[in-house]
């Protein structure tokens, strides 16, 4: 319905804009936005939350997989639906020994740059050549070390932010999986 590039203007009116897509016809709001403009992400989200009964849905991408989200947009980013390659569970045993190598939670930048380090690896070790490199991840290498039990060139997991205890000291909100 809309397009508002807040990297060309970024002294938009967040409730301005909110309002005209939902005048426009607008039922969900994308929220193409990178990593140091979650700022920008929340505004628009508590913007949307000042509307109502008239709010859109939120969707994104995972540049706003991250813990200033959950704890600076409150109640406004309730129901916000993300789209990451990777999604922290406190159940898996790779995200709880990463978590005490990494002194903290890990990303899903970390558990990616985890697989490809193990498919060069695995790729170098059965034909250390650049030709062989390259048949062997061509060919396609099982990745097993995260855990993750979905194929991201078919399924893209989603996560969804809800009230909870297990998201980051002094958010009430959490991301869980939407299944």
């Amino acid at each position: 319905v809309k397009t508002v590039d807040i990297t060309a203007n970024p002294n938009i009116d967040p409730a301005g804009e909110i309002q005209s897509a939902t005048q426009a016809g607008a039922t969900m709001a994308f929220l193409a936005l990178s990593k140091n403009k979650v700022d920008s992400a929340i505004a628009l989200a508590q913007a949307n939350a000042a509307q109502a009964e008239n709010s859109l849905g939120l969707i994104g991408g995972d540049e706003l997989y991250n813990p200033t989200i959950l704890i600076e947009g409150g109640d406004a980013i309730a129901g916000m639906v993300l789209a990451v390659p990777w999604s922290w569970q406190p159940d898996n045993a790779f995200a709880q020994e990463a978590a005490q190598i990494w002194r903290g939670r890990i990303s899903w930048r970390t558990t990616t740059a985890y697989d490809a380090t193990d498919a060069l690896t695995t790729a170098l070790s059965q034909n250390p050549s650049r030709t062989g490199v390259y048949q062997q991840l061509n060919q396609g290498i099982p990745i097993s070390g995260t855990a993750q039990d979905f194929n991201l060139f078919n399924q893209i997991p989603l996560v969804k932010a809800v009230p909870g205890s297990a998201g980051p000291t002094g958010s009430r909100y959490q991301f869980d999986p939407v299944q």
